[in-house]
C-alpha cells in the first residue's frame, strides 16, 4: 500500500502512532506500507519515530515513480514478490 501524505505539512504525535499501529496491521495482514512525497519537517518526524525505523529507507520514496520503479526492479530481481 502507498500513502502519498504530500499535503502535510506537520505530523503530530498522534497521528504518527496511528500511522504506526497502521503499518503493524498492514504487515500482520501481509502487506507492506510505503510513504512518497513526505514533505521535509514530515520526513524528519517520520525518520526519527519508531515508524521511521521499521520502515527504513526501503520504503519512504521522494514520489510514486521512484516508487513504481523500485518495485519493479525488486520483484524483476526475485521473480514473484
Amino acid at each position: 500500500m502507498v500513502l502519498d501524505p504530500g499535503g502535510v505539512f506537520d505530523i503530530e504525535y498522534t497521528a504518527l502512532k496511528m500511522l504506526t499501529r497502521a503499518e503493524e496491521h498492514f504487515r500482520q495482514a501481509g502487506v507492506s506500507l510505503w510513504l512518497v512525497g513526505l514533505n521535509p519537517g514530515v520526513l524528519e518526524m517520520v525518520q526519527r519515530s519508531p515508524l521511521g525505523e521499521t520502515l527504513g529507507r526501503e520504503r519512504m520514496f521522494h514520489n510514486l515513480d521512484r516508487a513504481v520503479d523500485f518495485h519493479r526492479r525488486s520483484t524483476s530481481a526475485d521473480g514473484a514478490r
